[in-house]
């Protein structure tokens, strides 16, 4: 490991005219381990082979950047096997695989392998609303983790933040969001998640998107106790999370266009994504597109780690 830190710190040294030159020009950030250049969201990262062993204190930083950067797109990873993307997401705690179904050609059980062929991956996936990956589960899963393995025509996966959402409400719509519940249920399992809750790491209000899964709202009393909406009301209430949704969308939507040696991590509770249709055209029409995503544990359950009853009383 010693040698290892040692190689890094060399190439430290020699980059560090190019970090001069890129900052005086505004163009990247960068510290000694890598480079980040901003996109509409997150960052691209250079100048790091992750599929290669890296030291403790790299993987620290890197982190820090996904919990301040939201989306970190490294680019020009030809180096990560199967193992190496289940190596990557442990860096972020353990992994929750157990609710996905497995493809045949999944290389590993930890890995999700979606494809626009049925006979490489699962197909369809994602494709029918935007959302955080494993909403149904009492800890929904804490970071998303892609490794693009083969790049069709329009492969495009898009992401979109979910605190400038929460940011954008008029006050009185925030108030109401605020006392709102999701009531989740899979395989006859329910669970409820706040519609708007702090996100783990950085404290900041973040939303939960109603998916499929969601089939009713319920609304907070303040007191520990909380009622269902019913059909209607709820049919309304997912109406109204959508329109300001789809309204956020042209200024907020980042659309990544996958190329190859692409790999992401995202911060599952600060970002939503799905893909787009077009990310289903046949094989035929557009090329194979085969995507492996890694997903880690949620560490706590969504909560509102404020009192918005309380903060509503002091305005």
């Amino acid at each position: 490991m010693g040698s290892l830190r040692s190689m890094f710190c060399r190439h430290a040294m020699c980059r560090k005219f190019i970090i001069i030159c890129c900052a005086v020009v505004n163009m990247v950030q960068s510290h000694e381990f890598y480079d980040l250049k901003p996109v509409k969201l997150g960052c691209e990262i250079r100048g790091i082979d992750i599929g290669n062993p890296i030291p403790e204190e790299v993987i620290e930083q890197i982190k820090k950047d996904v919990t301040e950067h939201r989306l970190l797109i490294f680019k020009d990873q030809h180096n990560i096997s199967p193992n190496g993307h289940v190596r990557i997401g442990r860096w972020f705690g353990d992994l929750e695989s157990s609710f996905f179904t497995q493809h045949p050609k999944s290389p590993l059980r930890d890995i999700y392998r979606v494809s626009n062929d049925g006979s490489e991956g699962l197909r369809a996936i994602g494709t029918t609303s935007w959302h955080s990956d494993c909403l149904y589960l009492p800890k929904f899963c804490s970071y998303s983790i892609f490794h693009v393995i083969n790049v069709s025509k329009e492969a495009e996966t898009d992401f979109v933040p979910l605190n400038e959402i929460v940011e954008g409400l008029s006050e009185s719509q925030l108030s109401k969001w605020e006392k709102l519940w999701l009531v989740v249920i899979r395989k006859e399992v329910r669970v409820d998640h706040p519609l708007i809750y702090s996100h783990p790491e950085s404290n900041k209000k973040v939303l939960s998107l109603p998916t499929g899964f969601v089939k009713a709202f319920a609304w907070d009393t303040g007191d520990g106790t909380k009622f269902l909406s019913d059909r209607e009301g709820s049919t309304e209430i997912r109406n109204e999370i959508l329109s300001v949704l789809k309204r956020r969308l042209e200024d907020l939507k980042y659309p990544h266009m996958w190329e190859v040696g692409d790999f992401i991590i995202a911060d599952n509770q600060a970002v939503a994504h799905w893909a787009p249709p077009s990310s289903q055209k046949p094989r035929t029409e557009v090329g194979l597109r085969v995507l492996h995503r890694v997903t880690v544990a949620g560490k706590e359950a969504p909560e509102r780690k404020y009192d918005s009853f309380k903060e509503k009383d002091e305005l």
